[in-house]
């Protein structure tokens, strides 16, 4: 088996059947993170990305208090506000594709790692599927579902960081 650049097998640029079936599962697994933004906390993440673009939400206290005594922390400021000016200017149903793009995102670098690391197509396809079946529970249309890309993201490149270390 011939390395690629990277590391792993050399992956040819057929589209075969293995590639098929990582588009359809990836196909699969945005259709079923596609859900309404309907999560409890979707208004309070817009409305929070409402306050950071007006800059009130730097204040250092919890502006949703009566009593607004208690110190509070903006600490997904930067996607609630994207959030909110997505949900203002297309709509609540724009957040709701983005989220299931975000996922899909996740997945696919998954399937990437795996083949990088030499795992063969039946294998990466049951573990994105496998995988995202196990995340389901969680997925919606909140700001942490960009871990699940951040932290693929992160994986990939350490792995291809130790792939060229390797070869140096």
């Amino acid at each position: 088996m011939k390395a690629s650049p990277h590391g792993g097998p050399e992956q040819g640029s057929r589209f075969g059947l293995g590639r098929l079936l990582l588009f359809l599962t990836l196909s699969l697994a945005w259709f079923l993170a596609l859900r309404p933004a309907v999560d409890p906390d979707y208004g309070w993440h817009i409305e929070n990305g409402r306050r950071v673009l007006d800059g009130s939400a730097f204040a250092g206290r919890d502006m949703y208090s009566w009593t607004a005594s208690n110190e509070w922390i903006v600490h997904e400021w930067l996607i609630e506000a994207a959030m909110s000016i997505v949900h203002d200017s297309l709509g609540a149903t724009t957040n709701s594709i983005l989220a299931a793009l975000g996922s899909t995102v996740a997945f696919f670098i998954v399937a990437v790692r795996l083949r990088g690391r030499g795992f063969d197509w039946l294998t990466t396809n049951v573990t994105v599927a496998l995988g995202f079946l196990c995340t389901m529970m969680s997925t919606g249309v909140r700001p942490q579902m960009l871990e699940l890309v951040y932290l693929a993201a992160v994986l990939l490149l350490i792995d291809r960081h130790r792939a060229l270390s390797r070869r140096n």
